[in-house]
């Protein structure tokens, strides 16, 4: 067996064993924002949870929606970069990213065996959800 489909098979090993709601309390505090070292650390995310429902509803008859920004999509936040001048960061909504989060986690046993196919022939060393065996 290859390295890199070891160090799948471990990633998968280990993955299974992290229970669904220490994953979505990660994805929601620790990887709302996927550039934290761009974020000034005085923006932190404490008591995010994971609600029963997701706050929308979402349209499964099959149609193609169309994508339509509405207002409240983004939060836009400022900070000083400069003396002159100031960094906006544009930040989904929380709401929204709740939602996404909740239904992952709704199909949280498909993401699994999709990622994880024995049919696959491409391999990430990388994973968006830190697992070691240290945290075993």
């Amino acid at each position: 067996m290859s390295l890199p489909k070891k160090h799948n098979a471990e990633t998968n090993r280990l993955l299974k064993k992290v229970p669904k709601t220490k994953i979505s309390k990660w994805l929601l505090e620790e990887d709302f924002y996927p550039e934290q070292y761009v974020i000034p650390p005085c923006f932190r995310i404490k008591k995010f949870k994971l609600q029963d429902n997701p706050y929308f509803e979402v349209d499964t008859s099959g149609a193609q929606p169309k994508f339509e920004p509405e207002k409240g999509d983004l939060i836009n936040v400022s900070f000083p970069k400069t003396q002159l001048t100031d960094r906006t960061f544009g930040i989904i909504a929380p709401k929204i990213y709740h939602d996404l989060v909740w239904h992952l986690m709704d199909e949280w046993d498909l993401v699994i065996k999709t990622l994880f196919k024995n049919q696959n022939k491409i391999y990430s060393y990388s994973f968006p959800i830190p697992v070691s065996k240290k945290n075993e």
